[in-house]
């Protein structure tokens, strides 16, 4: 229990609850999943979030937009129509069924804990983030994540996910099925007549955020997708990668380039499908 908390507000539109805030030793409140437990002296209420009309997914003209308040079961479930279906394979994995009907896209964005998986797929699929408040606009992930643009009265309203026509795929290893991954992998390759024109590969849980890594989408890009050579080149470049208190950062290095060259044949079916 929280014991300075003292009030709950709960607006139903984004500018009320921005409005709330704006007011001193508020926090924003949704799935709830991030709050740690014991006391916090400089929290006064929480803004539950729970009524905004934040809760869809929207196929539109040029994009997908998920709602901030979208709950991962949800987003577990929903039938993208191309490789975006790697975010619903994402989130499916992470924690658990109880915890995936409370957290929520946007609160995962704001907090980006390490088990949540969102990122990595977020990042190769050249994800938006929609914010109001004193930041009106959108956001490309990378921004996002560099400038902590929710400092302050802000508030994430949603993801907008832009077409995908190529192949996607995702994995993750962790020692049991509901642990934090060691490390998650995404990657997103378009491919005219099996050359490879665009490559996106983005890492997870080796840094404190998620990361692409240009090095290796640049060594892809205009290869033929069926050259054998193409396992070598998904090797990291020379890199330091956070310290884990159970795996060696050689261990992890190497399972990384295991599950990169998974991910692969994974596309690389996928295209021979097609």
């Amino acid at each position: 229990m929280i014991k300075s908390v003292r009030r709950w507000y709960r607006p139903a539109s984004v500018t009320a609850a921005l409005e709330l805030l704006s007011k001193k030793r508020v926090k924003p409140y949704a799935g709830g999943t991030s709050f740690q437990r014991g006391g916090n002296p400089d929290l006064h209420a929480f803004l539950d979030l729970r009524q905004l009309p934040l809760h869809e997914i929207k196929e539109q003209a040029r994009d997908i937009e998920i709602g901030a308040l979208v709950r991962f079961s949800d987003l577990a479930r929903y039938s993208f129509p191309d490789a975006r279906a790697i975010l619903s394979l994402a989130v499916s994995q992470a924690a658990s069924n109880t915890l995936r009907n409370l957290i929520t896209i946007g609160g995962s964005l704001a907090d980006h804990p390490a088990w949540s998986n969102l990122l990595a797929p977020l990042l190769v699929l050249e994800a938006r983030i929609k914010v109001a408040g004193a930041a009106q606009e959108y956001y490309p992930l990378p921004q996002f994540l560099q400038e902590k643009i929710c400092a302050g009265a802000t508030l994430i309203t949603g993801v907008h996910l832009p077409p995908a026509p190529g192949f996607g795929a995702y994995r993750r290893w962790a020692r049991t099925r509901f642990d934090y991954s060691v490390v998650d992998v995404a990657v997103y390759l378009e491919c005219r007549q099996n050359q490879i024109q665009c490559a996106r590969l983005a890492l997870g849980n080796l840094w404190a955020t998620a990361r692409r890594i240009p090095e290796i989408e640049a060594r892809l890009t205009g290869r033929d997708l069926r050259d054998p050579e193409l396992p070598e080149l998904l090797k990291l470049p020379p890199v330091k990668i956070a310290p884990h208190p159970g795996f060696s950062s050689a261990f992890r290095l190497n399972l990384t380039h295991q599950l990169l060259c998974a991910v692969l044949q994974q596309i690389r079916e996928q295209s021979h499908a097609n």
